[in-house]
């Protein structure tokens, strides 16, 4: 039988409330996402980490038995991932293909998001003898928020949905009020121009998107802004237009999926 939570599994919502993070992603990747308005969300199967969704320590064959139907359970969402900073030597290399990739700035709704907390040893397994109802929301959250410490460098967030029916074999997060694009970072050895990149961002964003060239800082080791490229701010739809697809956007909400029959004359 499929597990199915019995705990709160998102106490203390603050709805409305954004954080800016950081996608890094290859140049190719990175301008099609701008082009489709759209985010590849990852499947936790196939992520680097073979600890996902496993932090406690279940060397007991009993407690690793007990946890699989939670891990399958938890499995049936998908994430995007997201850094704190955009300035990472380290992020650049390993998610954005050497410096030549793109980071993509995004307001992202906080309630929709998980930080990632980073620990040095696995967690005393909360499966203990004779406790039965073992299963609380810390025990679920924990286990989607730890991660090794090793990936510290990452200062990573998640935005963790449903999975959505996939398109050509993939699932795919659109740009909405949970995923605001604000600013796109072109890599120091990315070969696009702000001008590509605006291209692909287009005309009809929701608030202004700032588009900067990235490059090595000279006395420290961060990537900071090149100021030599001017850098773009592409402006938004404007408050009283975002306001009125909101509102169009709820009265589609409520209109009938089919138009009803016509009456019969009598």
């Amino acid at each position: 039988m499929q597990w199915e939570p019995t705990v709160d599994l998102r106490p203390g919502e603050m709805r409305g409330i954004a954080v800016r993070l950081y996608y890094y992603t290859s140049k190719q990747f990175g301008i099609k996402s701008l082009w489709e308005k759209r985010l590849k969300m990852a499947e936790y199967d196939f992520l680097n980490d073979p600890y996902e969704l496993m932090p406690y320590d279940r060397r007991e064959k009993r407690h690793r038995v007990q946890w699989h139907p939670i891990q399958d359970y938890l499995k049936q969402s998908g994430i995007v991932c997201f850094s704190e900073s955009w300035q990472s030597v380290l992020m650049w290399a390993h998610y954005a293909e050497k410096h030549t990739g793109l980071v993509l700035g995004f307001d992202v709704d906080v309630v929709e998001t998980d930080k990632v907390k980073y620990i040095e040893e696995l967690l005393p397994s909360p499966m203990s003898d004779g406790v039965e109802n073992w299963m609380t929301t810390e025990v679920y959250m924990a286990a989607i928020q730890n991660k090794y410490i090793g990936w510290s460098y990452e200062r990573e967030w998640r935005l963790r949905r449903p999975l959505p029916i996939p398109v050509d074999g993939i699932h795919y997060k659109p740009f909405d009020e949970e995923l605001v694009l604000r600013e796109v970072i072109i890599g120091e050895r990315c070969t696009l121009k702000p001008f590509d990149v605006a291209d692909a961002v287009g005309a009809q964003t929701p608030w202004d998107v700032k588009v900067k060239k990235a490059r090595a800082a000279f006395g420290r080791f961060e990537i900071c802004t090149d100021r030599r490229v001017r850098t773009l701010v592409l402006p938004g739809i404007g408050k009283e237009r975002r306001e009125a697809l909101q509102l169009a956007a709820v009265l589609r909400s409520h209109l009938p999926t089919t138009s009803p029959a016509p009456e019969r004359p009598r």
